[in-house]
C-alpha cells in the first residue's frame, strides 16, 4: 500500500498544512471552480510515475499471487463482473459468488486463478482474483492527502479515479493474458467507458464474460452509503461528524450503471451477443428480476435488461425493504448530525417518489450463485425470469 512516507507520494508544493493538520491547497481570490481545476492539475501524476506504481506496487500485490501455473485449466476462463451504483450492496452480494467459487475449487480439487493446487490434490488452493475498482485509488500518490483535506475530501475520487481505472484495466488485461480463472471484478460505473474497456478486454481474449447487475432504487443506495459511512467513522464512539460520499459521486454511478446496461442490451441485439456470455439482474435480497444468456445468434430472450433496471429502480418497496430502510433512517436521525439530517431528508424524498413502476415481477427466483459461476463448458440451468 502506498505510504505517505514514500518519496513518490510527497504532496505537491502547492499544498500546505492547515490548522487541523490536514493537507489543503492554499486559498486565494480565485473562484472555487478555478481552485478545483488547479488542485486537480497539481495532483496529476506523470505517465512515468503511473507506470512505476503499476510495475513496482500494484502488480506484485494485486495480481502476481493470483496468476495460474503454466499449463493450468483447459476450460474457457470466466470473468465475472459485478455492476451496481455506489451503495447498491456489492460488498454484501459479492461474497455469495466468492463462496460458490471456493466451493467449486474444493469439489474440483484445484486452485483458484486457473493454476490448480501447488503440487497435488491436497495442496493449498490459489486465492481467487477479486478486483475492486475503488481500491486502486489508494495507490495514487496524493489520494490520502486529498481525502484528509478538510476542504477538498470530496475531490479525492476525482483526483485518483482516472489513474485507478487505468491501473484496474492494466491488471485485468494482464490477468486475461495469463488465463487467470476465475476473475471477479466489482465496478460502480461512474465512468461507463471504463467498464466497457474492462469487459472488452476479457471478451477479446475469449473469456466467458458474465455480468451480475444490482437493481437498487436510488433511495436505498443513498441510505446504504450513509449507513456504511456512519459505521466506518465510528460516529457513536468518537462523537465526530459523519463524512458522506458526495451525492454527485453516487448520482454519476447511478446514471453510469444505466448507460452500461443499455450498452449490454445493444450488444446482444446488434452484435450477436459476442461480448457477454450471460447477464443476471438481482435485487438486494437476491431475487432474480431478469436473466439472459448468449446463443449463436444473440440473446436467448429479447434484450430487456435496461427496461428491467428502470422498472426495478422505480417500483414500490416491499414491506421488508421499507421496514429495513426506516430502521436505517431512524439510526441516522439519532446521530444529531446536520449533515446526516440533510441526507435523511433527501432519502425520504426519494422514497416518497417510489411506487410508479410494477411492485413485483412474476416468477421471481432466488439467485443461484453456483450456477452463475460454474465453468463455461458445463452449460447452464434454465434462466429466470
Amino acid at each position: 500500500m502506498v505510504s505517505a512516507r514514500d518519496p513518490l507520494v510527497a504532496p505537491p508544493s502547492r499544498v500546505r498544512e492547515n490548522n487541523n493538520g490536514n493537507a489543503d491547497p492554499p486559498g486565494d481570490s480565485g473562484s472555487a471552480d478555478d481552485e478545483t481545476t488547479r488542485l486537480l492539475a497539481a495532483w496529476r501524476i506523470s505517465p512515468e510515475t503511473h507506470d512505476h506504481i503499476l510495475r513496482t506496487r500494484i502488480l506484485p500485490a494485486e495480481l502476481d499471487p493470483f496468476l495460474p501455473e503454466v499449463g493450468g485449466k483447459s476450460t474457457r476462463p470466466r470473468a465475472i463482473l459485478i455492476l451496481g451504483q455506489t451503495g447498491a450492496g456489492k460488498t454484501h452480494f459479492t461474497p455469495r459468488l466468492l463462496s460458490a467459487l471456493r466451493q467449486q475449487q474444493q469439489e474440483e480439487g484445484g486452485g483458484g486463478g486457473g493454476g490448480g493446487d501447488d503440487g497435488g490434490g491436497g495442496g493449498e488452493k490459489r486465492p481467487i482474483l477479486h478486483l475492486i475498482a475503488d481500491t486502486y485509488k489508494r495507490y495514487h500518490p496524493h489520494y490520502a492527502a486529498c481525502l484528509a483535506s478538510a476542504r477538498h475530501a470530496g475531490l479525492a475520487s476525482r483526483v485518483a479515479g482516472p489513474a485507478a481505472a487505468r491501473w484496474l484495466l492494466a491488471v485485468c488485461e494482464r490477468a486475461a493474458d495469463a488465463r487467470a480463472d476465475p476473475v471477479v471484478v466489482e465496478a460502480a460505473a461512474r465512468r461507463p467507458d471504463e467498464f466497457r474497456a474492462v469487459a472488452r478486454a476479457f471478451a477479446a481474449r475469449d473469456y466467458a464474460v458474465r455480468v451480475a447487475v444490482l437493481a437498487v432504487p436510488a433511495a436505498l443506495s443513498r441510505l446504504g452509503i450513509a449507513q456504511e459511512e456512519e459505521q466506518k467513522e465510528g460516529h457513536g464512539d468518537r462523537g465526530m461528524p459523519v463524512r458522506f460520499t458526495p451525492k454527485a459521486v453516487h448520482d454519476a454511478s447511478f446514471e453510469g450503471v444505466e448507460a452500461v446496461v443499455g450498452w449490454l442490451d445493444e450488444d446482444g441485439e446488434a452484435g450477436g451477443g459476442e461480448l457477454l456470455d450471460r447477464i443476471v439482474m438481482v435485487r438486494r435480497g437476491g431475487e432474480v428480476v431478469y436473466g439472459n444468456e448468449r446463443a449463436e445468434n444473440g440473446w436467448v430472450k429479447e434484450a430487456a435488461a435496461l427496461a428491467a433496471l428502470r422498472r426495478e429502480r422505480a417500483r414500490g418497496l416491499t414491506d421488508e425493504e421499507r421496514k429495513t430502510a426506516e430502521e436505517g433512517i431512524r439510526m441516522l436521525k439519532s446521530l444529531g448530525d446536520p449533515k446526516a439530517d440533510r441526507e435523511v431528508e433527501e432519502i425520504e424524498e426519494l422514497m416518497a417518489g417510489l411506487g410508479i413502476g410494477d411492485r413485483t415481477v412474476s416468477e421471481m427466483m432466488p439467485f443461484d450463485a453456483a450456477d452463475f459461476v460454474k465453468p463455461a463448458d458445463l452449460g447452464r440451468d434454465d434462466i429466470h425470469p
